[in-house]
């Protein structure tokens, strides 16, 4: 009995080892590392092994390669979906002029409605030629009104009459509720059918979100808040902070038109120095020229009076000068006097005052620094001899009265705007022989510290 459950044990640990190690495949399945695979083919081999040609492939198909040709095509015009357009800002005066005032406001605001209702209307009235308004919606989140009040002045402007409406709600700022919009709409003239569907369609919607956008960018944070130009102001300033503004941004425009008339008295007696071509002081690499300290004294006596004039769009200036030039020739113990008296300005704007040159010849050079000039004259003379025979005539000139670039008649690198020089620069070879009046150099450039300057 023992040897008989043995043998029944050893059995079945034998079929138990077989049935593990490869199961029974039936066709068209065949046995392939212990487990059955498909072989539709009966070729012995398990499909999934077979080799797929590209074409068989699954997935996107494989694309010939094709070489780009050396003429590209011109593409064709894309269409794009063209942007809803947005209601301008409201503006007044020419976008032209030269200075910006951009305000962001809110219509419930008491600081907005006092500069739109005291401010705007002195600006406008001293200032209207000369200046740009656009203003700008920005409703603070916690007024109520004040954004629906903004898209209603937009719907306003539809009708040309922004400003009209603007203003209304700025003077009746507690009354802003639909229904006072709707009214205030009948005061103005609006055709209120237009009107109303506008508003209740919350079309200009995007132009007040598009202001708030921009202002936020902008840095602004509250109203009213200005940019005149590109200058920012936060808060409510009063008629004089805006004067002081402006003035300043249209000096020379508001002189203009207004006109103006300055009037310089000159005069320059005893020594002087004549400065000749040497080594280029604010520039060593550069060739000789008379941009040096390379001085040689004369006596000199100069007196100018020059007026410089414009009105109604007209300049008229006027001048006058003469000088006399005496040379000491200390080799034979000789002095040489030459008399120089003014002919004609150049043109009609040739007397100009606190304009700013480069140095003292009236040419544009890097080899002088950039000064004020108190007086610039710019005109023809003539010169003659002690006997009063001429020897030129209308040779062009310049003459400076400047801020000091010299000390003790040297260049030293600095600008003393406490101190004044004057300059008289020849610039061309003067058509006479040498012996008549010297000049070796072809130029004549006259310096001398002792000035006395009177203007009115």
């Amino acid at each position: 009995m023992r040897t008989i459950i043995t043998l029944l044990a050893v059995l079945i640990l034998i079929i138990t080892s077989c049935a593990s190690q490869s199961p029974l495949c039936s066709t068209p399945y065949i046995l392939y590392e212990k487990d059955c695979c498909l072989d539709q083919d009966s070729d012995e081999t398990c499909d999934i092994d077979q080799e797929v040609k590209p074409q068989e492939q699954p997935g996107p198909a494989i694309l010939p390669i094709i070489k780009e040709p050396s003429v590209k095509p011109t593409p064709l015009p894309v269409t794009l979906p063209e942007k809803p357009k947005i209601a301008d800002d409201l503006t007044l005066g020419d976008e032209n002029s030269t200075v910006t005032i951009t305000v962001y406001g809110d219509y419930q605001d008491s600081f907005t409605q006092k500069f739109n209702n005291e401010i705007l209307p002195k600006l406008q009235e001293q200032y209207g030629t000369y200046i740009y308004i656009v203003y700008k919606d920005f409703p603070h989140y916690s007024h109520t009104f004040a954004k629906n009040a903004a898209e209603a002045v937009n719907c306003a402007k539809e009708q040309d009459k922004g400003w009209e409406y603007h203003n209304q709600l700025f003077a009746n700022i507690g009354k802003l509720g639909s229904g006072h919009l709707r009214e205030h709409a009948e005061v103005v003239g609006l055709n209120t059918q237009s009107f109303n569907l506008c508003l209740s369609l919350n079309k200009y919607q995007e132009e007040v979100m598009e202001d708030i956008d921009e202002g936020v960018k902008n840095g602004v944070s509250g109203t009213p808040t200005f940019f005149i130009n590109d200058l920012k102001i936060v808060g409510y300033r009063d008629f004089t902070n805006f004067k002081e503004i402006l003035e300043s941004l249209l000096t020379f425009q508001l002189a203009q038109d207004a006109g103006y008339s300055k009037h310089f008295s000159a005069s320059t007696v005893g020594k002087a120095n004549t400065i000749n071509l040497g080594p280029t002081y604010y520039d060593k690499e550069a060739p000789e020229s008379p941009f040096s300290n390379d001085l040689d004294f004369v006596t000199f006596l100069l007196a100018v009076d020059a007026t410089d004039e414009y009105k109604e769009d007209t300049h008229n200036d006027k001048a006058a000068l003469s000088a006399r030039i005496t040379y000491d020739e200390f080799n034979n113990f000789k002095k040489t006097t030459y008399y120089l008296s003014f002919s004609a300005l150049k043109n009609d704007n040739s007397v100009l005052t606190n304009t700013f040159i480069h140095g003292s010849t009236g040419v544009g050079t890097p080899y002088l620094p950039k000064v004020l000039a108190r007086l610039s004259i710019e005109g023809y003379l003539d010169i003659r001899d002690e006997a009063n025979a001429l020897i030129a005539e209308n040779q062009p000139f310049h003459y400076y009265i400047i801020h000091g670039l010299r000390e003790n008649g040297l260049l030293d690198g600095t600008i003393n705007e406490k101190d004044l020089e004057v300059y008289l620069y020849l610039p061309g070879k003067i058509s006479a022989p040498s012996e008549a009046f010297p000049l070796p150099q072809g130029f004549l450039y006259l310096f001398s510290e002792h000035i006395n300057v009177q203007e009115s």
